[in-house]
């Protein structure tokens, strides 16, 4: 490994940058698609999970329920039907709709998966930019990997002239031996 390690060392800065580019996909991907959603159900989803937690702490008496804004259980219908005398009568009527009280709880749940991802997604990234801009960040998250069995000063001097998608290389490798 010693070998492969310094005949290849500086040749991992583009794993580095993908595996970047891809982290960054997952914060855009994930925010695409809470705005998609959001376009999708009227602009009511951005703050759908937040109304619903804030409807279900209210008193009985003074709360209005966000998610029957959005999926109505209740709806005027038009029904067409044959009469006595064989003409089509209109009659207009209120009907059920209990697909909606399934949809209302997907969302919620949809929402609250959709703020975990933002959240770990942009963590992960903000994580990443720091072991990026700081090499004592990255020299302390190996020594913290390899279980003390390496010293610091010949763990420095591995890193000494090593880029970040170096450090990376050596970071999985630490981890799975």
């Amino acid at each position: 490994m010693a070998d492969f390690y310094k005949k290849f060392k500086g040749s991992h800065t583009s794993y580095a940058a993908c595996l970047i580019f891809c982290e960054m996909l997952n914060l855009f991907n994930t925010l695409g698609q809470m705005f998609l959603v959001n376009s999708f159900l009227n602009g009511e989803f951005l703050t759908y999970g937040a109304e619903v937690v804030k409807f279900l702490t209210m008193k009985n008496d003074d709360r209005v329920d966000p998610m029957d804004k959005v999926f109505p259980k209740m709806a005027k219908c038009t029904m067409y039907q044959y009469g006595y005398s064989g003409t089509i009568e209109k009659i207009d009527s209120m009907c059920v709709l209990p697909i909606n009280q399934l949809n209302e709880n997907i969302f919620v749940i949809l929402w609250f998966w959709m703020l975990l991802l933002l959240a770990a997604s942009a963590f992960s990234l903000f994580n990443r930019l720091l072991t990026l801009v700081s090499k004592k960040l990255r020299l302390n998250i190996l020594l913290g990997t390899t279980g003390r069995t390496i010293t610091k000063e010949d763990l420095n001097d591995i890193l000494q002239d090593a880029n970040y998608g170096d450090w990376l290389l050596l970071s999985s490798v630490f981890s799975n031996l």
